[in-house]
């Protein structure tokens, strides 16, 4: 019997669609091949069962509690990001936003983030080598906020869907949402 590797983040998502004791990771990807193979039916394996799961469009300007939420799928400017997560959604709007600019100052002003040029990896910076400067990490509030502020200044647009994790604390935990601005 062959045998296939995946990475963890296509694990975990394989694990959102089992059922605990009884789906194994080969019983989920027959159910998602069966979906897709269905003719009739448009299935997107990104995003779950959208009648149940899903919410109203969401204002990109004026979000939800981001809090516990996982991105499924991401865009700015019509590209995709991926794998896509609150963090690398920032990091594309910052090197988009230093391509244009060009002027560090300028852009510590309308991405209102930590910044900094050159590499830095201490305090919770990644180094963007394609903008030439380290950016400081942020949770999934703080990482939109700071995406709109350059969608806003740049006018680019950006799409997002995300899901809310079961966990206290999410104010809608199991469901699906999506912001569009631009």
């Amino acid at each position: 019997m062959p045998s296939i590797n995946v990475s963890q983040e296509v694990f975990e998502r394989l694990q959102r669609h089992a059922k605990p004791f009884v789906d194994s990771p080969e019983t989920v990807i027959t159910k998602a091949l069966d979906a897709l193979e269905k003719p009739a039916q448009r299935v997107d394996p990104l995003v779950p069962d959208e009648k149940v799961n899903s919410l109203p469009e969401f204002g990109a300007l004026d979000p939800p509690n981001l809090t516990f939420t996982k991105v499924v799928a991401a865009s700015l400017n019509g590209v995709a990001i991926k794998p896509a997560n609150w963090n690398r959604l920032l990091d594309a709007a910052v090197i988009h936003a230093a391509a244009q600019i060009g002027d560090f100052n300028k852009l510590r002003r309308i991405a209102a983030i930590n910044i900094a040029t050159g590499e830095k990896t201490d305090e919770g910076y990644h180094h963007l080598p394609e903008a030439g400067v380290s950016v400081q990490g942020q949770d999934a509030n703080g990482a939109w906020r700071s995406v709109m502020f350059i969608a806003q200044n740049l006018k680019c647009s950006v799409e997002v869907s995300f899901i809310w994790r079961n966990k206290d604390g999410a104010e809608y935990p199991g469901k699906t949402g999506t912001m569009k601005f631009g």
